[in-house]
């Protein structure tokens, strides 16, 4: 309830939620032993135990998987159910993370509207147009000094939004991951909010066990090509007619460039093989912070934040290193 709206403005190279605006409710849900929502007809196994959500800025979502804390163990072991912060919103994000929960089922629900998109554009705007990529009904684009104007906001800048790095993908090279990556993110079942949770995970489930079969065929030492082709055309069977051709044909040349050991890293990654990662140039990071630098002026004029944070993202390895001491300074610098 501390915050009525949340804007991820996401890089390009981040996909996990469909841009839009969401009118959603957040609220709590005690969380079972086993790690399912107390609620019978929503108990989802979590990827994760709990998910972040950045505030309005610049910033990248929260990701990977959180500890609830030291006291959870305590309560488990005492059989009272923790409490987690759960959302309403059905994309297939939330759900995978396991804090999905209808708003009837959470307590003290509160209204949230969630914004999703891409930096808008500044320069050579008109008003009352629509940014290129983004629908027209996303008025929060092209005018977001609205959203701030006559009210406290925060700007939380993530610095892994200007260059991005995979840390369950330290041994892989990217032109290896991205078909992976690219085959998991194409599932249909991940193309559209989830209608039918079961049904959902049974298909999500379904899809691991394929995508498995082939990463494992491909690693074992008495693989053939045969068990090899079978394996990659199960894996066709979950995606998108016009895209399947596209995204096998670059996951068997992956195959066939791929060390064992990226193999099996990607295998022990599991979904994790789709967060962003996206290697950059100095010249890029600085075209991206001068972007950044114009939209800030101009959500500016609504206001300035009350409250500014910063998340560098180095230590969890989201944030490659070598750009920390550069775009720490020129974020500084920008604001």
């Amino acid at each position: 309830g501390h915050f009525r709206c949340v804007w991820w403005i996401r890089p390009p190279w981040a996909v996990q939620i469909a841009d839009g605006d969401y009118a959603v409710a957040v609220g709590r849900a005690k969380r079972t032993p086993e790690g399912a929502l107390s609620a019978p007809a929503h108990r989802v196994p979590p990827r994760a135990l709990v998910a972040g959500a950045p505030v309005h800025g610049a910033a990248a979502p929260a990701c990977g998987e959180a500890a609830l804390g030291a006291g959870l163990p305590d309560l488990v072991a005492a059989g009272e159910p923790p409490e987690v912060i759960c959302i309403s919103c059905t994309e297939p994000y939330f759900v995978e993370d396991g804090i999905y929960c209808p708003e009837g089922d959470m307590q003290a629900a509160k209204p949230l509207r969630l914004l999703v998109s891409q930096l808008p554009e500044v320069a050579g705007e008109e008003a009352g147009d629509a940014q290129p990529g983004e629908s027209s009904t996303n008025s929060f684009c092209r005018q977001p000094e609205e959203l701030v104007t006559g009210q406290p906001w925060t700007l939380d800048v993530c610095l892994d939004y200007f260059a991005c790095g995979n840390p369950f993908l330290r041994q892989t090279r990217p032109a290896i991951a991205a078909p992976f990556a690219a085959v998991q993110n194409g599932a249909a079942f991940r193309q559209q909010g989830v209608a039918d949770v079961a049904e959902f995970l049974a298909s999500r489930d379904a899809f691991d066990k394929a995508y498995n079969a082939v990463l494992k065929a491909a690693i074992a030492d008495d693989a053939d090509a045969d068990a090899d082709e079978i394996a990659v055309e199960a894996i066709g069977a979950f995606l998108l007619a016009e895209e399947r051709e596209t995204l096998l044909a670059d996951l068997r040349s992956a195959l066939d460039e791929a060390k064992d050991s990226e193999l099996q890293e990607i295998l022990e990654a599991v979904d994790m093989v789709t967060l962003p990662l996206h290697p950059v140039t100095e010249a890029e990071v600085r075209e991206r912070l001068a972007a950044f630098d114009a939209f800030l002026g101009r959500i500016l004029a609504g206001g300035k934040p009350a409250v500014v944070t910063i998340a560098r993202s180095v230590v969890d390895g989201f944030c490659p290193m070598r750009w920390h001491c550069m775009l720490e300074q020129g974020v500084l610098e920008v604001l």
